[in-house]
C-alpha cells in the first residue's frame, strides 16, 4: 500500500516536471457568394507579434480579384479576400 502511495507522489511531482506545446489551429472558410467566386477568411494562430508560418495555397485555377485584408486581432493573424476559381474548386 504505501508503495502504490509513494509512486503516486512521484508520478503527481513528474506531471509539474512536463510541458507541452501550445496547440492551436489554423482556421479556413471559404464562402461562395456567386458562382467561382469564394470569399476566403484565413486565421492563424501568434504568440506576440509572431504568426505561426503557415501559407494557404489555393488551385491553381483561383486567381485573387482583391488583396488580402489582414488584422491582428485576439492571438490571430486574420486575412480577407475575394478570389474566383474557373470550373470552381
Amino acid at each position: 500500500m504505501i508503495r502504490k502511495i509513494l509512486l503516486a507522489l512521484f508520478l503527481l511531482c513528474l506531471t509539474r516536471l512536463s510541458f507541452a506545446d501550445e496547440i492551436r489551429p489554423a482556421y479556413l472558410e471559404l464562402k461562395e457568394s456567386n458562382k467561382n467566386v469564394f470569399s476566403v477568411l484565413w486565421k492563424v494562430p501568434t504568440k506576440g507579434e509572431k504568426k505561426l508560418n503557415l501559407q494557404l495555397q489555393l488551385p491553381g485555377n483561383c486567381i485573387d480579384k482583391t488583396q488580402a485584408n489582414s488584422q491582428l486581432i485576439n492571438a490571430a493573424y486574420i486575412q480577407r479576400w475575394i478570389t474566383v476559381c474557373d470550373g470552381g474548386l
